[in-house]
């Protein structure tokens, strides 16, 4: 069994985004592209698409963003 990640915590303390950090997840930033069914990029004029990811040992948490002006 894997020994618990517990930064030194104990049990009913408030978990911060400081004690978070200390785990080494760096938010990584990508341009996500947007595949058409032809298999195409697809166009989005006035609007951005953005995206963000951390990555924990095999977890990956991805967070995409499409905004119109």
């Amino acid at each position: 069994m894997a020994t618990q990640w517990t930064a030194g915590t104990t049990s009913g303390q408030v978990l911060t985004a400081a004690t978070l950090n200390t785990i080494g997840a760096a938010t990584e930033t990508f341009t996500p592209t947007i595949v058409g069914n032809g298999g195409g990029s697809v166009t989005i004029n006035n609007g951005t698409l953005t995206g963000n990811y951390f990555r924990i040992q095999k977890l990956v948490i991805v967070s995409y963003v499409l905004t119109w002006r």
